[in-house]
């Protein structure tokens, strides 16, 4: 028996496209760098564009990658389902979860402006934040998972018992088009309150 299966490399250059620069000479950054491995790349390879919902939309990284690895048409789990499996946790299916990722700061007058993602020397500082998060927020209701990486962080939730039949109702109202979404808000605060 013969293996017909042909070894691929696939970059995917995310977040990769930017707005023309006047200082360089109304180039974006991509066009204005000099790359010489991505061009050898795209010269001994195949190159293209890959629009998953059309021309003009831009999904997030998220559902792109989703569509690009021909999950197009199927329902996204979520970043946070995908970052908790990735990472060994166990997510079950309809257990509510949050991806929660530290971004780096600077103050500029009256405004703070987010800088980046943590670099590999502040991973003491976002362990300090993470774990002051789960001082504050950890509960028997939500768990503070840390992820692999720098400041990153999985949220899960369980369902208090006394808002589960709550829940129900309002799956069953979703589902039948019957819900107005500040009624729901306003039954689950009544609810967890109990």
């Amino acid at each position: 028996m013969s293996d017909d299966r042909i070894p691929a490399v696939l970059v995917i250059l995310d977040g990769l496209g930017d707005r023309p620069v006047p200082e360089l000479g109304g180039r974006t950054p991509s066009e204005a760098a000099r790359t010489p491995v991505l061009d050898e790349l795209a010269r001994r390879g195949a190159s293209g564009w890959h629009v998953p919902l059309g021309p003009g939309r831009a999904p997030s990284s998220e559902l792109a990658h989703w569509s690009l690895l021909g999950y197009e048409g199927e329902p996204f789990p979520g970043r946070a389902m995908l970052e908790g499996l990735g990472a060994g946790l166990d997510v079950p299916e309809g257990q509510a979860v949050i991806h929660a990722a530290l971004r780096t700061s600077r103050i500029d007058g009256e405004v703070v402006r987010v800088t980046g993602r943590p670099g590999r020397d502040d991973g003491a500082d976002a362990e300090a934040l993470l774990d002051a998060l789960r001082a504050s927020a950890q509960t028997e209701f939500v768990k503070v998972h840390s992820l692999p990486g720098t400041g990153e962080a999985l949220l899960r939730f369980a369902v208090p018992p006394a808002a589960r039949g709550v829940i129900d109702e309002i799956v069953a109202e979703l589902t039948a088009g019957t819900a107005t979404p500040n009624v729901i808000g306003q039954e689950w605060v009544d609810s967890a309150a109990q």
